[in-house]
This record gives C-alpha cells, structure tokens and sequence, in this order.
C-alpha cells in the first residue's frame, strides 16, 4: 500500500500552490500591461504580490475565487480600505459570509457601478 507521509503531502501541496500562483501571475501581468501600459514592471509586480496578499488576508482560498478577486484588487487603490469611496469593499471583505457569497456580492456590485456609469 502506497503510503504519503504528512511532509509529502505539504511538499505536494504547496507546490501547487506555487504552480497556481505563478501562472496567475503571467496571466495578471499580461491583463496590467494592456489595461496600463505605462504601469512599470516593478510597480506591476507590486500591485499582483498585494492582491495576493489580500486573498490571504480576506480568507480567500479557492482557485476560481483568488482569480476573481485578484482582478478586482489589482483595480483598486491598493490601501482602498482606507479610502471612504471604496469603504463597501472593505465591509463586504470583512463579513461573515462565505468566500462564495462576498465575491458574488462584490461582483453584484461593481456590475452595478458599470451599469450606471454607462
């Protein structure tokens, strides 16, 4: 019988993890550079380690929902939780719910934000 010790499985794990971060990081500078081109690559590098930073610190854990809102952070002012124009942001990060409920809720709300700019 096939048998993974805990340090093993942590090793495979955060590999992963790290997989899972470098490609979403390709992903989000390549979005930076055509949405900001003038953005320097350092400030570019910056602004993906703090939405990343975010996740952690918000709880949020899936893959499908690090995406989402590392998109939505790096569109942000990167301290908006201090910032009284971003202050529902920060309230729907900081409740209870769920991970699932706060990002269809912050998607909820910046689809209406579009809608009515349009």
């Amino acid at each position: 019988m096939l048998q993974i010790k805990t340090q093993q499985l942590e090793a495979f794990t955060a590999q992963g993890a790290k997989a899972f971060y470098d490609r979403l990081a390709v992903d989000l500078r390549e979005y930076i550079s055509q949405k900001w081109p003038s953005i320097a690559q350092t400030e570019v590098d910056m602004k993906i380690s703090h939405a990343f930073d975010l996740c952690r610190h918000y709880s949020i854990q899936s893959e499908a929902h690090i995406t989402e809102m590392s998109y939505i952070f790096i569109a942000f002012p990167p301290e908006f939780y201090f910032d009284d124009r971003y202050a529902w942001l920060d309230q729907v990060l900081r409740s209870q719910a769920s991970a699932e409920t706060r990002v269809r809720q912050i998607r909820a709300v910046l689809s209406q934000q579009e809608e009515t700019s349009r």
